[in-house]
């Protein structure tokens, strides 16, 4: 099959070995991950990917922008959750995922709203405006410290990587200025990913992680949700399906469902 691409091909090997979740979708992520290495020893020749279209900026007016308040919402001292209607919705049909994808690209530092192997993408509310955006992903197949953290739990690798997401992008729009806010969306996003990931994607999630650029944050939002500082990271990123030595150290925190954990 030297005319398909590797995504092609991993769906195809999947099918071919009965490579599934337990709901029964493919798992063709591990299946491209498997194909790229086999490519780099040697043993493959895959078809050359062809480079990424860059998307076109905005011109003039944008469709989501009507969104957008002209002032800030709320600017408070304190916020009392019992208060306000906050509510989460996942971004599901193609013109939310357009929303999310747009407000996270405007208004996030690193402008990328892409997300990694199965998604989860969080729009909250407040009395219908939009107040935050988090996106799950699925987590490293590989770090030092946190699978030295998922060891010392009781998990057992590489099994412990099905039961666990990665928090990749976290935003509280600019118009929302609450103090504390962004600790009850935390708690309330990896709640409501929890539940979506069972029902979507029939995996409960035991752990979370998330990375944080030190030279930017101080990761003080995941401490007063009770994440657990681990290490840091040794400056390597994912490229492609290869990773690339940047040099940038991240922190690294991690979540422990202990409810839903059973040594």
């Amino acid at each position: 099959n030297q005319s398909e691409g590797i995504t092609s091909l991993s769906r195809l090997i999947c099918k071919k070995l009965g490579i599934r979740d337990k709901l029964g979708n493919l798992k063709d992520r591990t299946a491209r991950q498997i194909l790229y290495n086999m490519d780099c020893a040697g043993h493959i020749k895959l078809k050359k990917a062809r480079s990424p279209v860059k998307a076109s900026s905005d011109k003039g007016y944008n469709k989501f922008e009507f969104h957008k308040p002209t002032r800030k919402v709320f600017e408070l001292d304190t916020f009392y959750r019992d208060k306000y209607d906050i509510r989460c919705i996942v971004a599901s049909s193609a013109k939310e995922r357009q929303y999310w994808n747009h407000f996270m690209s405007h208004y996030h530092y690193l402008k990328n709203p892409r997300i990694i192997g199965k998604s989860c993408k969080q729009i909250f509310y407040l009395n219908n405006t939009p107040i935050a955006l988090v996106g799950w992903g699925s987590p490293a197949l590989k770090i030092e410290e946190r699978d030295l953290w998922l060891k010392s739990n009781g998990f057992k690798l590489p099994d412990a990587i099905e039961c666990g997401i990665s928090n990749c992008r976290f935003l509280i729009l600019p118009w929302a200025k609450v103090q504390n806010l962004g600790s009850y969306i935390m708690k309330k996003a990896l709640q409501d990913a929890q539940k979506y990931y069972l029902k979507r994607y029939g995996e409960q999630i035991l752990w979370a992680d998330t990375f944080i650029d030190p030279a930017k944050f101080l990761g003080t939002l995941y401490k007063a949700s009770n994440w657990e500082y681990i290490g840091m990271t040794k400056g390597y990123g994912k490229t492609g399906y290869g990773n690339t030595n940047h040099g940038k150290k991240k922190m690294i925190f991690a979540f422990l469902n202990k409810k839903g954990f059973k040594k």
